[in-house]
């Protein structure tokens, strides 16, 4: 518990309120299926399984007519209360998914704020892909990973399948500064740093 709590609370992210110590306190992080993970391209890891990619995403290039933004203790977080429902269905994911939320993680500047991390390198902010297809309309990921892994925000339930998009989209530092600034503390430097994989099966679909 110890070596989890200190990785957890490492200098310059992850969780420092009084309310995700209590959290993290009673919700010691103690499974074997955490979230989020370091995840490598076939060049940098032999052990990676490889499938074919088949996305088939609906909904998600119309306007949201009922949504509720808030600014909560663990960042930002954009919910759908009506209109469109996005979903994902496809290559390794167990049904037809809905859209619940859009959560998004930023560093305190523009040298991380993604969770998760790729070939050891981390990105400015990380968020769903329904945030990235209203910015690109109609624009399927074509690769992608999948692994079973956890809720990176208390309780770390591990029930969740990730998938995690290989492409990267363009933001400007200026839109980066104009987020943090009309965030509250709790949405800078949200990131929870990346956990053991184990024994773990990631697939990249491709």
């Amino acid at each position: 518990m110890s070596d989890n709590r200190s990785r957890f609370h490492c200098p310059g992210s992850g969780y420092s309120g009084s309310s995700a110590r209590k959290e993290f306190k009673l919700n010691p992080c103690t499974g074997r299926r955490q979230s989020p993970i370091e995840l490598s391209t076939p060049r940098r890891s032999e052990k990676l399984q490889r499938a074919r990619a088949d996305l088939r995403m609906h909904g998600y290039d119309g306007p949201f007519s009922q949504y509720k933004v808030n600014d909560t203790e663990f960042g930002v977080k954009l919910r759908v209360l009506g209109g469109l429902q996005p979903s994902l269905k496809g290559t390794g994911l167990p049904g037809r998914f809905l859209l619940h939320n859009l959560h998004f993680h930023a560093g305190l500047d523009d040298s991380c704020g993604s969770e998760h991390t790729m070939d050891g390198k981390t990105f400015a902010m990380e968020d769903t892909p329904l945030f990235l297809s209203q910015m690109l309309p109609g624009i399927p990921p074509t690769s992608y990973f999948l692994y079973s892994g956890s809720l990176t925000l208390p309780p770390y339930t591990e029930n969740v399948t990730w998938m995690v998009c290989t492409q990267t989209l363009d933001v400007t530092s200026e839109a980066l500064a104009r987020f943090r600034d009309s965030a509250s503390a709790n949405s800078k430097g949200n990131i929870r740093p990346t956990q053991p994989i184990g024994d773990r099966k990631v697939i990249l679909c491709s």
